[in-house]
């Protein structure tokens, strides 16, 4: 078996290790993306190197990482700078990974797809499996600010699973016969999971990416068949609402946690505290505006503007910004914020053209939750933008041998 043979199954496995890691392990997740650079090693080693770094435009992505590795210059905090610096090493490792490897084909990009959409059919199944089982338990614990359990986090989880449902729906609209029959199927039962598991911003990203997914595509589809998924959209919607405990529990909760803040009764609740921390991180973000306190020092900051005006409350109530944008100004200025969000457009913006509907409603599912989560600040989530990324980046390379 030649290094190249090597390569793309271990390039293969890798990915299927990942999209299995999101639901079962962190040391997966870790083992995937090291194989994604192991198979651009042997690709690049059979290749005598000619191939290194041949789509430059796969590396700007990088400069996610160098942004929060040059923030360690003036971190005073080096343990909390060293720990986000290892976050976003996707950044790093994967572009460069995908500048070495070849374009994917279109059959082995369909591969990989049906693999993401079958393992997240299995492993939403056991969540809701769970829920199920524990039905009464969970929906009162969603009264109280609790959620459906799911791997890792709930919230980069769901934005997964949302991922899922486009995913399904790319495979309905490029299979015939049974399988287009099965797309369609998973699109339903992914749509509906969401509306149960009731994470407020998957469920956000989702109802913003499907306009802008039946906008891209309003002229192979045509103005019935968008009726027809506006209104089948719609009416999945008020089913939810009508007839899902956890959903309806979800709003009531929200509203409940909203007014007590306004009110200023209480202190612990999840909405409130998520209010706090906008208020904490724009009132940070200003005091230095252009180079931030460095990703090392946002801990330290963050819980000295809390000392000070909220003195009354317990450490877990102290959270770090619920907004990427907002981190990113606090943590290395609007500057940084800027190149931040410069590096991650890079590659839509100049691929453009040569990119499928999948890959722009990618972006809008990642930059609508930026609004209520730093959803890069975890191994979840930054690995979830970096593969993605890696995958469509591959899609819209030149082809070489």
């Amino acid at each position: 078996m030649n290094l190249m043979h090597w390569s793309n199954n271990i390039w293969f496995g890798s990915l299927v290790m990942i999209f299995a890691g999101f639901s079962l392990s962190r040391v997966m997740l870790s083992l995937g993306m090291a194989g994604i650079v192991l198979a651009a090693v042997l690709y690049v080693w059979r290749k005598r190197f000619s191939n290194l770094f041949f789509d430059k435009s796969n590396i700007v992505p990088a400069m996610l990482w160098g942004l929060v590795a040059v923030s360690g210059i003036w971190s005073t905090d080096k343990q909390h700078w060293l720990n986000f610096a290892r976050i976003y090493l996707p950044f790093l490792f994967l572009p460069v990974a995908s500048a070495i490897l070849p374009k994917i084909s279109d059959s082995w990009f369909k591969k990989i797809i049906w693999s993401y959409t079958l393992i997240f059919a299995i492993s939403v199944s056991v969540v809701l499996v769970n829920y199920f089982i524990h039905f009464e338990t969970i929906n009162q614990s969603i009264l109280s600010g609790g959620y459906v359990p799911t791997p890792h986090s709930h919230i980069r989880y769901s934005l997964l699973v949302v991922m899922a449902f486009f995913s399904s729906l790319w495979l309905y609209f490029h299979y015939y016969g049974k399988l287009k029959v099965l797309a369609a199927l998973l699109a339903i039962f992914f749509f509906g999971a969401l509306h149960l598991l009731s994470v407020r911003s998957a469920l956000f990203s989702l109802y913003a990416a499907i306009p802008v997914f039946l906008f891209i595509n309003r002229h192979s589809l045509g103005l019935k068949r968008i009726f027809i998924f506006f209104l089948l959209s719609a009416m999945g919607a008020a089913i939810a609402l009508s007839t899902m405990p956890s959903l309806r529990n979800k709003i009531n909760y929200m509203r409940y946690d909203i007014m007590e803040y306004l009110s200023h009764k209480t202190h612990d609740a999840s909405d409130g505290m998520r209010l706090r921390s906008w208020k904490a991180g724009w009132a940070l973000a200003r005091q230095q505006p252009f180079y931030g306190c460095g990703y090392g020092d946002i801990y330290k900051e963050m819980h000295r503007w809390y000392d000070m005006y909220y003195p009354q409350l317990a450490e877990s109530q102290k959270k770090l910004p619920h907004n990427q944008y907002l981190w990113w100004w606090v943590s290395i200025g609007w500057s940084g914020m800027i190149l931040s969000l410069a590096a991650l457009l890079f590659p839509v913006a100049v691929k453009w053209n040569s990119t499928s509907w999948m890959f722009k409603v990618f972006y809008v599912v990642l930059l609508s939750s930026f609004f209520w989560e730093p959803t890069l600040e975890e191994q979840m989530g930054s690995g979830f933008c970096a593969v993605w990324l890696l995958l469509f980046l591959q899609r819209t390379k030149h082809s070489h041998a």
